[in-house]
């Protein structure tokens, strides 16, 4: 394949057709890049998708729940840089200690570690000059998952 053969001369992106020929793998994705989370994350528009990056996904199944976003901010440095690509599997629920998306009041979305309590959520940084949230009671409903953090790229 011909690398022009991605280029379509607008400004919009698009997704790259025939990825797996070129790579030689049967278990490569292309996969949408979002800008930010939004509460309207489950129904995203074309517009908002700012390019697709191919991905490894040995289960097919999973593809259509699995997107990246564009990281802004420090706060899971070291792991997490500002400007890295988080893949996500959309999920509502994930285990105590994964990173994961989180919708805090329906609008502002966070990557942080989850871990559970007896009646209380933490969303913890990994970067120690954030501290900890912690929803305590009827404040855990405060929160939604959108999914789990599965992969993060670097981009150089």
């Amino acid at each position: 394949m011909n690398p022009s053969e991605f280029v379509d001369g607008d400004d919009e992106p698009r997704e790259p057709s025939n990825i797996s020929a070129v790579l030689g793998s049967n278990n490569i994705y292309n996969i949408p890049v979002f800008e930010s989370v939004s509460a309207g994350f489950g129904a995203y528009a074309c517009n908002d998708i700012l390019e697709y990056i191919p991905v490894i996904i040995t289960n097919p199944a999973d593809v259509e729940d699995t997107i990246a976003i564009k990281v802004t901010g420090d706060s899971m440095y070291p792991k997490i840089e500002d400007g890295d690509t988080i893949v996500v599997r959309r999920q509502t629920s994930v285990d105590s200690g994964d990173i994961a998306v989180v919708l805090l009041d329906g609008d502002e979305g966070l990557v942080k570690r989850v871990v559970y309590g007896p009646t209380w959520i933490e969303l913890q940084s990994i970067n120690e000059k954030y501290p900890v949230q912690r929803f305590d009671g009827a404040e855990v409903t405060r929160l939604r998952v959108v999914g789990k953090v599965i992969g993060s790229y670097k981009k150089f």
